[in-house]
């Protein structure tokens, strides 16, 4: 699974607790001179979902050109909102110093994971 492999439709099976497949391996042929990304995860409220966001980021690489970044998430409550938005703007202010547009809105509705990059949608289903 090397990263520079070229980007194909795939099947990639991980177990629990398996280690040693970054984002970087998963998903760094998809990313690959993509401009604008959205990602969509319902469920990004915990520590450790704030932390794979950032090593999401990681993985983007602006070169020349700004990537944007869009992120829709939702929230259990107006509070727990709030505290998610103090949190994304401190990713957000991360992102900043990559060169990467960093934005996120808070939608009820959405309850599939994925992310689209520029017109591509990739599964990614329990991995973020």
């Amino acid at each position: 699974m090397s990263p520079e492999r070229n980007p194909e439709p795939c099947t990639i099976d991980l177990h629990e607790r398996q280690t040693g497949v970054s984002f970087r391996r998963l998903f760094g042929p998809y990313l690959r001179g993509a401009r604008a990304i959205t990602l969509i995860d319902p469920y990004l409220r915990l520590d450790y979902q704030i932390y794979n966001l950032m090593s999401f980021i990681e993985v983007l690489e602006a070169e020349d050109e700004n990537i944007t970044l869009r992120v829709t998430t939702a929230a259990g409550s107006k509070v727990e909102e709030v505290e998610l938005s103090e949190t994304l703007d401190q990713v957000q202010q991360g992102a900043e110093s990559k060169k990467i547009t960093f934005t996120y809105t808070f939608d009820q509705t959405k309850e599939k994971l994925g992310a689209a990059l520029d017109l591509e949608l990739i599964n990614i289903s329990g991995v973020i």
